[in-house]
């Protein structure tokens, strides 16, 4: 239910009270489901600036609010590259998924991070890296 439900936030949470739900979703990247953490990994890398934002006011954890705001980061300046290298390489589940978020929100302007994290020993990095490179290839 989780799975579908990150796809309906993405879609449906576009109003300032959908806050709590968009925060909601951004926490299930702690999720122990794989495919949950995929599913987070999409919802990351294809939410508006506005949700993300709306979610980070949301948040109370406070690994989670400094990855949230250098995805956002991400939309409004040049995040460091070596930054988001270090994040797709760590150990740290929650670090790579947001990295390979930012990777896939910046792909259109230089998809280099991007073809990094398409080469990630994380199948779901791999996985969401090789899905968007092929959508900039159409």
């Amino acid at each position: 239910m989780r799975f579908f439900a990150i796809t309906f936030v993405l879609f449906a949470a576009e109003e300032p009270e959908d806050a709590p739900v968009l925060a909601q979703a951004i926490t299930l990247s702690r999720d122990p489901d794989t495919a949950v953490r995929w599913k987070v990994l999409h919802f990351l890398a294809m939410a508006s600036t506005e949700q993300l934002m709306a979610g980070l006011s949301q948040l109370t954890d406070p690994e989670l609010r400094r990855h949230t705001e250098a995805l956002i980061a991400a939309d409004t300046g040049e995040p460091d590259p070596g930054e988001v290298v270090a994040g797709l390489a760590s150990d740290d589940p929650v670090a790579r998924l947001f990295a390979a978020a930012i990777a896939a929100r910046m792909a259109e302007d230089d998809p280099a991070l991007l073809r990094h994290a398409a080469r990630s020993r994380d199948e779901q990095i791999k996985t969401l890296a090789e899905w968007r490179l092929g959508q900039l290839e159409e």
